[in-house]
């Protein structure tokens, strides 16, 4: 065996320690448990997933949104506040002390599935006005019908390291090819997961490679909404447009992130308003008119920081 094949055996074994490390000190109800090891072959044993992960789930909706009345498969707004509120949970814990690691391929394939609703027009359509859903919501002494957990954390980093060759967000993140990152590069990479919960589209967008869409990324340019795409609660929009700021420092905390959306639940059963998403970050300078009216004054309000 040469050098660089003996040095290449060596940086597996210390990768695979590292892994095994972090995963024998995480408990937490958002993150994968970690149940034992096998030597031969060299593997891990984790909770086992029933529904394996959003993006199957996201690619069953978008299969029957081609097939079906497009406004009967989309995601309710309840369990996207819940899969946020979870992967938000679960991302601090790993962010924070003792853990403190950046995740760093955060990714619907990523974030395994445990309960979700089925899919159902009865639920999803709660997009349309109901504004809550009756699948999503738990019943009196059960808990909430969705349940997701982080997973896949073996490219995580040390957040202190500098050497960053296997972080999986380089394709994402604009300050990717920085030497040193932070936690926020999966505040961003959760925004584009949420961006396709939202509209039922995988990403790179039809026609980009993934180098084109890497460049792009890095020029502030960011995937757009259709006027076919559903309308959701106003805090949706806003805490994807602060999770993909292109500077890090303008991204909130995955805590953050959490606190706000605890703190704006009460719109799943209150609101009804209909924002139609077109082609902008934030959406809190758009509504829609019933009626034949003319618009004879119009302002733009600036996006309040979560």
């Amino acid at each position: 065996m040469d050098y660089d094949a003996e040095l290449e055996v060596v940086k597996s074994y210390a990768d695979m320690r590292y892994e095994l490390n972090k995963l024998c000190m995480m408990e937490h109800d958002f993150v994968v448990e970690f149940v034992g090891l096998l030597t031969n072959p060299w593997s891990f044993i984790l909770e086992w997933a029933p529904l394996m992960s959003l993006e199957k789930i996201r690619k069953s909706y978008e299969e029957q949104f081609k097939t079906h009345k497009p406004e009967y498969y989309y995601l309710c707004p309840v369990s996207l506040y819940l899969i946020l509120l979870q992967v938000c949970d679960g991302l601090h814990y790993l962010h924070a002390p003792p853990i403190g690691i950046i995740h760093s391929d955060l990714k619907l394939s990523n974030i395994l599935a445990y309960r979700f609703p089925k899919m159902d027009h009865n639920c999803c359509s709660s997009v349309q006005g109901r504004g809550y859903c009756s699948e999503c919501l738990p019943e009196p002494g059960h808990s909430y019908k969705v349940l997701v957990k982080l997973g896949d954390m073996g490219v995580s980093v040390n957040p202190a390291a500098h050497n960053h060759d296997a972080l999986g967000v380089k394709r994402f993140a604009p300050e990717a090819s920085n030497t040193k990152l932070t936690e926020k590069v999966d505040i961003f990479c959760l925004a584009l997961g949420l961006y396709e919960l939202m509209t039922l589209r995988g990403l790179p967008p039809r026609g980009y490679s993934e180098i084109d869409y890497k460049n792009q990324l890095k020029r502030n340019w960011r995937p757009s909404f259709h006027l076919k795409d559903p309308a959701y609660p106003i805090p949706l929009y806003t805490t994807l447009d602060q999770c993909w700021q292109q500077e890090p420092n303008a991204r909130p905390s995955a805590k953050t992130i959490r606190n706000y959306l605890q703190k704006t639940t009460g719109l799943l059963v209150k609101n009804r308003f209909q924002l139609p998403a077109k082609n902008m970050y934030h959406l809190l300078d758009t509504f829609q008119i019933s009626s034949d009216s003319n618009v004879t004054h119009a302002c733009i309000v600036p996006p309040s920081p979560l």
